[in-house]
């Protein structure tokens, strides 16, 4: 008999394989996931996927996150700044991409071209519908110019464990009204990118990612690759750089911030999986991660080939 239970355990994998696994929502388009659900009939006939006239390269992810219960902070928010190399395919004077709650504070187009023509941002739309933002630019843009989309913005962290979400540890946590140690953790699958980062938010506009994150001090950085380097901008504030990722969806893309520690899993069929685990299962991780090891590869049929999170109490 197993001498733990699983309500006193908190883990977080990050799986990176291959599978034959199918989409578990393949009945409803792909483009369909994020929409509005009372309204989905209405839009059965239209095409709603983002225009191929403009796809990303590479997205560079500046986060500045505070987590509740710790520095003092009274909620979880974030600050980011997302620069998305463009790749213009056809002319164009907008680019629409999807966000969902995010408070947009200013956007700009940088030209990676020294003598080509600047070109600004006239004005910035949004549809909720769609959940989307729409740049409009001052000039029309050629598919032989090079330009950075870069956008500013401010949103808050969920409690219901979509995109960016909150949660805690139940061993110093009785409810969400508890003072901390709150976690953070994201949650892409199918659609919750957008709900922390602008993003072109489809399987197919697949890009690298570079993201850095400005968190407490006393709080770890997890994410789809390894630590390129931490700093201390300013006392009680780490800054964590991570690597460059190989092409991904924005699905794919996985972020944690939280005080627990990090242990590798070999796993076949996987490149890294990552468990996350908290200090009351330390004298059970062997156990821990046997279980789960052979559980993955037994059911590895049903996992999807990105990082995943598996949050349990």
């Amino acid at each position: 008999k197993r001498m733990f239970s699983s309500k006193h355990t908190l883990l977080l994998v990050f799986l990176l394989g291959y599978s034959n696994s199918s989409d578990p929502d393949d009945s409803l388009p792909v483009y369909m996931r994020g929409i509005n659900w009372n309204k989905v009939q209405e839009y059965l006939k239209e095409d709603l996927r983002l225009s191929d006239s403009v796809v990303p390269i590479n997205y560079a992810l500046d986060l500045s996150v505070n987590v509740r219960g710790h520095a003092g902070a009274k909620h979880s928010d974030f600050n980011g700044t997302a620069t998305i190399y463009l790749n213009v395919i056809k002319p164009i004077d907008e680019i629409e991409l999807h966000s969902n709650g995010l408070t947009i504070e200013k956007a700009g187009l940088v030209n990676s071209l020294i003598m080509s023509t600047p070109a600004g941002v006239s004005s910035i739309s949004s549809n909720f519908e769609r959940e989307t933002i729409t740049i409009h630019a001052n000039r029309t843009i050629q598919p032989y110019e090079e330009f950075m989309l870069q956008i500013t913005y401010h949103g808050v962290a969920r409690m219901d464990e979509n995109g960016l979400y909150e949660n805690w540890d139940p061993k110093y946590n009785k409810s969400a009204d508890s003072n901390g140690p709150f976690i953070l953790a994201s949650k892409n699958f199918p659609a919750g990118a957008r709900f922390w980062f602008p993003c072109f938010d489809e399987p197919g506009k697949r890009a690298t990612f570079e993201l850095q994150v400005n968190h407490p001090q006393e709080l770890n950085a997890y994410s789809n690759t390894d630590i390129q380097r931490t700093e201390s901008p300013i006392i009680g504030r780490i800054l964590t750089v991570f690597n460059k990722t190989q092409l991904m969806s924005t699905y794919q893309v996985a972020l944690s911030v939280n005080h627990l520690q990090s242990h590798n899993l070999e796993v076949e069929g996987f490149q890294k999986v990552r468990l996350i685990n908290s200090e009351n299962t330390h004298n059970h991780l062997p156990s821990i991660l046997d279980i789960y090891a052979k559980s993955i590869n037994a059911d590895a049929k049903y996992f999807f080939p990105f990082f995943l999170f598996f949050l349990s109490f």
